[in-house]
């Protein structure tokens, strides 16, 4: 027999609302604007972006500074699982001085669903709170610490393989 779903956590969602658009102030002041035709700036950001247009910067953003840390032995790379990005890290956690408040950031989206492991151990290191709220019922207390092999199906288990030996080349 199936048990039932706990309730969600009642809140405010006045208060959810004026936290997620200082978050996204926020975000859109630290992810520099890439280069669109007049048309599509019809954001209500201050920027002019749309939410959707200032997370296609910000992944855009973070890849290049990844790109660049990637000849320094440091630094990160991201995949996309279905509709899941995980992030590999390597390095120490100290030297992300330019990707921490991003990170940070978009750690409280309940629309981004991000992941960042550590390799090799793909041990999570941080989830947003959209996969986080997915993970809720796990028998695990918190997703950070885990190994994220836990959470993906066994038959779709090489795929993360792949991608961490990608990482590790």
């Amino acid at each position: 027999m199936k048990r039932p779903r706990p309730a969600p956590p009642k809140r405010n969602k006045a208060v959810d609302r004026g936290k997620t658009k200082e978050l996204l102030d926020c975000l859109d002041c630290l992810v520099p604007v890439r280069e669109r035709p007049l048309a599509e700036e019809k954001g209500k950001l201050e920027s002019r972006r749309t939410v959707l247009q200032l997370y296609e910067d910000c992944i855009v953003h973070i890849k290049s500074i990844m790109n660049k840390d990637a000849g320094t032995g440091r630094g990160m790379r991201c995949s996309r699982y279905q509709k899941l990005w995980f992030c590999f890290s390597w390095g120490r956690a100290t030297e992300w001085d330019e990707l921490e408040p991003l990170m940070g950031l978009l750690g409280f989206s309940f629309t981004f669903p991000f992941i960042t492991l550590r390799v090799p151990s793909l041990v999570v290191e941080s989830a947003s709170q959209m996969v986080q709220y997915w993970y809720r019922n796990s028998p695990f207390r918190t997703l950070r610490g885990q190994n994220i092999l836990h959470f993906i199906d066994y038959s779709d288990r090489w795929k993360v393989e792949k991608r961490r030996n990608l990482v590790d080349s």
